[in-house]
């Protein structure tokens, strides 16, 4: 983000700093923006669901999004 300014302001100053986000909840808000930002880039929705990730379900579609 600091060299290309993409995805600028997606995240708040917390959100940033991996250290903020400790519980379940904050990690599903952080998943969420970015998968919907992907989705807006590429036009396209993605198969993965960020309570699944953070669940360690359905490693498939989370490496496919990665």
């Amino acid at each position: 983000m600091e060299k290309t300014g993409f995805a600028n302001g997606l995240y708040d100053d917390a959100e940033l700093d991996a250290k903020n986000i400790n519980d379940k909840d904050q990690k599903i808000t952080v998943l969420a923006k970015m998968i919907a930002l992907v989705e807006m880039v590429l036009q396209e929705k993605q198969e993965c669901k960020p309570t699944k990730i953070v669940a360690g379900l359905e490693p498939e579609k989370t490496n496919e999004f990665l």
